[in-house]
């Protein structure tokens, strides 16, 4: 079970991940990290995927596109992203899923 991007809302994050924790379906939380920029996230990531494992994984998305897994694989131990419009013609929700972009976000997600 994914616990959806409520996460954003609550105030307290690591008490919530120790919360999470205790609920054995749950073994995902889906977050954007915030509105700030995907650098400006890394260290809250950092912190949360720290404090989730090994019982919980983070699935990063909201805007999650080459420049955020980059960021994030490089200096976090994130390593699966939810992905929309960057896989999408014209990076818009109502584009076409385009294949080959789909392959490149997935190899760049997977690459050491």
């Amino acid at each position: 079970m994914t616990f959806h991007r409520a996460f954003e809302e609550i105030d307290d994050s690591l008490r919530a991940i120790a919360e999470l924790k205790c609920h054995s379906q749950i073994d995902r939380i889906l977050t954007s990290g915030g509105g700030d920029t995907w650098q400006d996230k890394v260290e809250r990531f950092a912190a949360w995927q720290q404090a989730a494992q090994p019982e919980i994984e983070l699935l990063v998305g909201g805007g999650t596109d080459a420049v955020a897994i980059e960021v994030l694989k490089s200096a976090t131990g994130v390593r699966e992203f939810h992905v929309g419009k960057a896989v999408r013609e014209g990076e818009s929700i109502d584009g076409m899923i385009l294949a080959e972009r789909v392959r490149e976000l997935a190899d760049l997600s997977t690459k050491v």
